[in-house]
């Protein structure tokens, strides 16, 4: 039998479940991203479906440019709801820990992972883009 103090025995927990808080943050972090390129998939397809409305925008006389900056705002403004809607839920179910002193957030951790998240997602949205901006409304309509 080894007799020790509590708080040496609670340090060492924590040490343990620390580590497996990280590894949890991580793999949490590359699902987040994950998910962002999933987002680019359907946005590469989205745009694939709607080749024929981007080139009436052509036709109408909305440049590459404008229409690809069209795309990437969607899918930042898609992505970004879902960050939101995942910092409510967050929020939400946070406070009972950090209230008894059982966790510490990790802001600088959050902050992160949501702007890349967001970067990921733009430059998705920016790839789906020069796809829609390529289209010519002659093609694109003759298509539809």
């Amino acid at each position: 039998m080894t007799i020790e103090p509590a708080a040496t025995r609670l340090r060492r927990l924590q040490a343990v479940q620390n580590t497996f808080l990280a590894g949890f943050q991580s793999l949490g972090f590359l699902g987040l991203l994950l998910g962002t390129l999933g987002v680019a998939a359907g946005q590469v397809q989205g745009v694939i479906e709607r080749s024929a409305a981007f080139g009436l925008l052509g036709a109408l006389g909305f440049g590459r440019g404008r229409i690809g900056t069209l795309v990437v705002t969607e899918t930042v403004i898609m992505v970004g709801l879902g960050l939101v809607a995942g910092g409510l839920a967050g929020v939400v179910a946070l406070p009972r820990d950090v209230a008894g002193g059982a966790s510490r957030t990790p802001v600088g951790w959050i902050i992160l992972t949501s702007l890349v998240t967001l970067l990921v997602a733009a430059v998705a949205g920016w790839a789906a883009a020069r796809r829609a901006g390529g289209v010519a409304p002659r093609t694109a309509l003759a298509d539809g």
